[in-house]
């Protein structure tokens, strides 16, 4: 678990599945072309609790005031060029507090500090102007754009190394 000002980051379980479902049901994940059946959410999920099985890693749940906000943190799937710090607010309501801040940098200093990795990555598409600007204000910077293997145009961005980060 990592432990912030205000959010508890903890490993992903059942216990945060219908928040996740909620999100991929919404406008909010439709918009991003993300948008899943209750079936496909389900499978999303557990491949994410699964992760850490396979890659010895994985994202983490943010929860705020005891309620699950998102998913963030260190993500590698299969077929992706390198590994990610990820980063997913599920709920509009969370927006616009600095929240999604908060846990995509906790998340990164773990993936330098305790994963050892020397370089971070985000990956997102050119229209998520949000994430953008979040990745943005964590000092990352749009490195070159690249084809996931379903076809996705993402951006690239590359955040500062661990030694240039505040």
């Amino acid at each position: 678990m990592i432990q912030t000002a205000r959010l508890h980051l903890v490993r992903p379980g059942p216990q945060h599945l219908d928040a996740h479902a909620a999100f991929y049901a919404s406008p909010r994940a439709a918009a991003q072309g993300w948008a899943a059946t209750s079936h496909e959410s389900w499978r999303n999920f557990a491949s994410v609790i699964g992760h850490s099985a396979l890659r010895g890693f994985g994202p983490f749940v943010a929860e705020h005031d005891g309620q699950p906000i998102g998913l963030f943190g260190p993500w590698h799937p299969g077929g992706q060029v390198e590994a990610e710090i990820k980063w997913i607010l599920w709920d509009a309501a969370s927006e616009g507090q600095g929240l999604a801040f908060e846990a995509a940098q906790a998340t990164r200093t773990y993936a330098y500090d305790t994963l050892g990795w020397t370089t971070a990555a985000s990956f997102i598409t050119p229209d998520n102007t949000r994430s953008i600007a979040l990745a943005t204000k964590l000092g990352a910077v749009a490195e070159r754009d690249w084809h996931t293997p379903s076809g996705k145009l993402v951006t690239i961005w590359r955040h500062p190394a661990p030694e240039d980060c505040v």
